[in-house]
Formats: structure tokens, C-alpha cells, sequence
């Protein structure tokens, strides 16, 4: 995931906005090499991005990369020989935060250290666990469900410790990104089929739920929030098109990509604290694409 559930599901019906963005961005695509399909997920503030590519059998591997350099994640850790694996985020120090699938086709967590280090993440009683985010000081955010992914909860892990992260009123809570500051944002459902409203929880549990301006009713969600406390988001409108946001200082700016990337559909994933943005793109055939947008200040 980090791709939020209810906007993957819709993904064949979706286009993008097509918007002007406030802030300019020097964009490139980026294709794993033999890939079928390329996913960006997260970017820290170094620039390395991880994210997974789609091999011609169908199955997802993490991925790392820079500006110089693309390629596996983890190739001697449990990755290597995992059925399948995601990277859904970086920080800072270079540790990396995601999914794998092993032999016997359960669900891990894992935490891939900038040295090496491997660490597992399976919250006792689940039977599958996922990690979303890792912020700078190592807390890890995720869900945890049921082995079809049936009954998800949130999770907070901190100094080695499960803390349950649902909203409290809400059905399904997605935590999707955490800043420094222990701040959280995701998706909150309330209705089956929507993309439900943003939120953002601050570390002592206090949240609120919000609606992009323009968007239809719940159908907006949060997906990335950098330490300067901007916020990185989407909404679909009442004709079911998909918008990109980067809210700053309560104001909206929209975000797309340029027109000579011909998308069909762009889906925004991860702000740094230089306003960098990492994503995905859908082309003309359906392939997907990361992408790497830099902003121009």
C-alpha cells in the first residue's frame, strides 16, 4: 500500500486533475530496468526514494534509488529471498520501512536499517502486519489484519512497543506517513467505498478529520506529512476525478505533472522538507511509472 486501499480499488475509472501547481518542479520518470511496472513511494530529504517495481511475473520487489543509481533493496536481508516486497518509506538516516511476503505467504513488517540491520515487525496476535512509515527517531506506523486482509488496525511502534493507533468513531484507520514530531497522517473510513476524510493526529492522540476544498463527500485522504508540517494529499471531486494537494499553512496547492507526460492518472505519494514530491503515474496503456518531481525555489 501507502497507496491509499479505496483509491487503488478505483484506480481503472480515475484521471488526473490536469491542474497548474503553485510550486514549479523539475520532473523525471523513473522505470526499474525489465520492470513491467515502477512504483515511487517516499523520498527523504538526502533524495533517495524506495518504492517497488512489478516483475514480468507479477510479483512486487522493493526497490532504492538516488539520482545516480536504481536498484533491489535488501538483496542480502530476508528481502532477497522474499515472495514479494515493498518499500513504503525512507527516512533521513537512510532506514527504510515496508512489507514482504514469505514462502508460506504471509505478511511481514520489516524495518531495513541504513547499516544492514534487519528488524521484523509482526505485532503478537496478527496474522499479517504492515509498515507504512518510519520517522526519524524510528517509530514505525502501519496496520495489521486478518491473513486475506480482512478486519485492518492501525498500530504505532515505539521503543519496541505495539500502541493501537484506530480512531476512535471511525471504521478503518490508515496511517500513512509520521513526521519527527510524532504526527501522524492517513485515511480515516467511515463508509464503505469512499476514500473517507484526511487526518492528522498529533502525539498525544488528539485528531482532526478534514475535507479538501472541492472534494466530494468523503473522499478526501492525507498520505505524507514532512517536518515542516506540509501535508501531501488527495481528493476525488463529485465527477470522480482524482486531484493531488499539498496543503501548507491550512491553503491548498494543487500538484500534477506536466502534459508531455500524457498521465491518465497521477497519484502523489511522499513530501520532504524541500517540498520534493515522489509518486506514480498510469500511462495512455496502463502501465505505471514513478516518478521524482523536484521543486524548483
Amino acid at each position: 500500500m501507502k497507496l491509499p486501499l479505496n483509491l487503488f480499488l478505483s484506480l481503472a475509472v480515475a484521471a488526473s486533475c490536469g491542474a497548474a501547481n503553485a510550486t514549479d518542479y523539475d520532473v523525471r520518470g523513473v522505470d526499474f530496468p525489465g520492470a513491467a511496472n515502477t512504483a515511487v513511494y517516499a523520498i527523504n530529504d538526502s533524495g533517495n526514494f524506495v518504492g517497488a517495481e512489478k516483475d514480468a511475473a507479477g510479483k512486487h520487489h522493493a526497490i532504492i534509488g538516488n539520482a545516480n543509481a536504481l536498484s533491489l533493496l535488501g538483496t542480502n536481508s530476508p528481502l532477497g529471498s522474499a515472495v514479494e516486497s515493498w518499500a513504503f518509506s525512507i527516512n533521513r538516516h537512510g532506514d527504510v520501512a515496508g512489507a514482504f511476503t514469505d514462502a508460506a505467504g504471509a505478511k511481514h513488517g520489516y524495518v531495513l536499517r541504513a547499516d544492514g540491520a534487519f528488524e521484523m515487525i509482526d505485532e503478537p496476535g496478527a496474522a499479517a502486519t504492515q509498515a507504512y512509515g518510519i520517522n526519524a527517531r524510528g517509530s514505525v506506523i502501519g496496520i495489521t489484519s486478518d491473513s486475506d486482509g480482512a478486519n485492518p488496525h492501525a498500530y504505532v511502534l515505539r521503543n519496541g512497543q505495539f500502541q493501537p493507533a484506530d480512531l476512535p468513531g471511525v471504521a478503518q484507520t490508515f496511517p500513512l506517513s509520521i513526521n519527527e514530531a510524532e504526527e501522524i497522517v492517513g485515511e480515516a473510513i467511515q463508509t464503505d467505498g469512499t476514500n473517507g476524510f484526511g487526518y492528522l493526529q498529533g502525539p498525544r492522540g488528539r485528531f482532526t478529520l478534514v475535507t479538501a476544498p472541492g472534494s466530494a463527500p468523503e473522499q478526501t485522504y492525507f498520505i505524507s506529512i514532512n517536518d515542516r508540517n506540509e501535508v501531501l494529499g488527495g481528493y476525488a471531486d463529485d465527477a470522480g476525478n482524482q486531484h493531488n494537494f499539498v496543503r501548507v499553512h491550512g491553503g491548498y496547492e494543487p500538484f500534477d505533472l506536466p502534459p508531455s507526460f500524457a498521465a491518465t492518472f497521477v497519484s502523489a505519494q511522499t513530501i520532504n522538507i524541500h517540498e520534493d514530491i515522489v509518486g506514480i503515474y498510469f500511462d495512455a496503456v496502463g502501465v505505471a511509472h514513478g516518478f521524482v518531481a523536484k521543486a524548483v525555489h
